[in-house]
């Protein structure tokens, strides 16, 4: 907090005044999309690989040969990726780009009753060169309504809240963003960091409000946002694990709340991700491992084993 004594021009602002004073954040924002080219070196390297695996155990290797070439073929020759800080580079999963336009879509319907409808696209394999970003043409939608954004731990679900973050800035589109005691907004060109406690008074003040998008991560240190918030009349969307207590709050919303489920990675993706991820290419990494069946068995065999067992629970509820 600055001191008054040191800044006599604050003398006579009122506490709003001065909040937003102290609260300019000069660090440099990161609002753009890039794209890398995915190498195609892991191909041959995944060919020479001689070692049997505990997949191809299972499925046998003419089986395992048909699904690893399956899954070669599906890997996107280009992928594109934002900086999120110190978090590093974090690619676009098509699942984002599609579930923010499903979301625009449903915050322009006038009838809450029916399910978010999802669309899957291959928008992101067309060769563009700037990202087709969603809120391109929907700068003004929003609503007065509550989205949860429900996925496993690890999925992505506080990569797809800064992904949003993003895409909205980079459109100098108001947006809130709270990971932690701190929050931050972008409005009017200009990036603040506050408490969150102080997130009600903001609303009350009408700094936080209209076609602002106020994306809260629900974790451990952020379970418990102001209750005040959800009354307030801007669009709400949170992220949080299927935990229980991490959804108490929706019995009090005076609003309807809206559920959306992340899906998890494929294969494919995962393979794309590590060229984003990665200080050295996938291709050095594969050549640089010992047996590259681990890299088999954890992208495409337990991903395998994971869907097998979801689908075998379905199977025994109906019983």
């Amino acid at each position: 907090m600055q001191s008054l004594t040191t800044y006599p021009q604050l003398l006579g602002m009122t506490r709003f005044d001065r909040l937003l004073h102290d609260g300019r954040d000069n660090s440099p924002v990161s609002s753009k999309f890039l794209s890398i080219e995915v190498k195609t070196t892991i191909s041959t390297v995944i060919e020479s690989q001689t070692d049997s695996t505990e997949v191809e155990s299972q499925t046998g290797p003419l089986q395992f040969k048909s699904l690893l070439t399956a899954t070669l073929a599906e890997v996107p020759s280009k992928v594109w990726y934002f900086d999120s800080g110190r978090f590093g580079n974090q690619m676009v999963r098509q699942e984002y780009h599609d579930a923010l336009e499903a979301i625009i879509r449903w915050l322009k319907t006038e009838n809450t009753n029916g399910p978010i409808r999802f669309t899957p696209t291959d928008a992101l394999r067309e060769d563009r060169p700037v990202y087709p970003n969603p809120f391109q043409g929907n700068e003004e939608v929003s609503r007065n309504r509550r989205l949860v954004v429900v996925g496993l731990p690890g999925i992505g679900k506080t990569t797809f809240l800064r992904y949003l973050w993003i895409a909205r800035i980079a459109l100098n589109l108001p947006t809130l963003l709270c990971e932690g005691p701190r929050m931050f907004i972008w409005k009017d060109n200009q990036l603040y960091s506050f408490t969150t406690d102080e997130c009600l008074y903001l609303c009350d003040q009408r700094f936080v409000h209209g076609s602002m998008w106020c994306l809260f991560d629900v974790n451990d240190g952020t379970t418990a946002i102001p209750s005040g918030v959800w009354e307030t009349n801007v669009f709400i969307m949170r992220a949080a694990s299927p935990r229980k207590e991490r959804f108490e709050w929706a019995s009090k919303s005076p609003k309807q709340v809206k559920y959306f489920f992340m899906r998890e990675w494929s294969a494919p993706e995962l393979i794309a991700g590590l060229e984003t991820h990665r200080k050295w290419t996938l291709g050095d990494w594969l050549n640089t491992t010992k047996n590259t069946a681990v890299l088999l068995e954890t992208l495409i065999g337990r991903r395998l084993i994971f869907r097998n067992t979801w689908i075998a629970s379905k199977q025994a509820q109906k019983l």
